[in-house]
C-alpha cells in the first residue's frame, strides 16, 4: 500500500523526503514491537490484561489508519504524547507532504521516530528485565 501510496502523490522528493521513508518503516515497526513487548510485560504481574494489551496495539493500529485531525482531541493528545503512535505514521508523512503538525508541533517532530522508537526500546528493555527479575513461576 505504501509503494502504491507513493507512486500516486505528488511530493517534491528531496533526499531527506527519501530517506524518511524506509526510516519511518524501521521506526514503526520498533514502536509497534516495543509496545507489544511493554503489554505482554504486564502479564507477569497481573492478571487478565489482555484487554488493556489489545486496546493499546490493535486499538492503536485502528485508530492510526486515519489522520489524526478526524480523531477526538483527547485521543489526538493520547496518540501523540503518551502513546507515541503519531510518530509511526502520522507524523512523518505530513512533514514530507508539507502539512501542517498537530498541536502547533515544530516540523522536527516529522522525524521523532527515530527518537520515539530509541525511547521506547530503553523503557522495553528496563520493563522486560524488571518483569523478568520479578517472576514467579506457577510451580506446575
Amino acid at each position: 500500500m505504501l509503494i502504491v501510496a507513493l507512486g500516486l502523490v505528488e511530493v517534491d522528493w528531496t533526499p531527506a523526503r527519501v530517506v524518511l521513508v524506509p526510516l519511518t518503516v524501521v521506526c514503526g515497526t520498533v514502536i509497534y514491537g516495543c509496545l507489544w513487548v511493554l503489554t505482554s510485560s504486564m502479564a507477569f504481574c497481573t492478571t487478565e490484561t489482555q484487554e488493556l494489551a489489545s486496546s493499546v496495539t490493535y486499538g492503536g493500529d485502528s485508530a492510526n489508519r486515519y489522520p489524526i485531525d478526524v480523531l477526538g482531541h483527547w485521543l489526538q493528545r493520547l496518540m501523540t504524547f503518551v502513546v507515541p503512535l503519531a510518530s509511526v505514521a502520522y507524523l512523518p508523512a505530513a512533514w514530507i507532504l508539507d502539512k501542517p503538525m498537530p498541536f502547533d508541533l515544530p516540523r522536527a517532530a516529522g522525524w521523532s521516530g527515530p527518537v520515539v522508537a530509541t525511547a521506547l526500546m530503553a523503557l522495553t528493555r528496563a520493563v522486560w528485565g524488571t518483569a523478568i527479575r520479578h517472576y514467579r513461576s506457577t510451580g506446575s
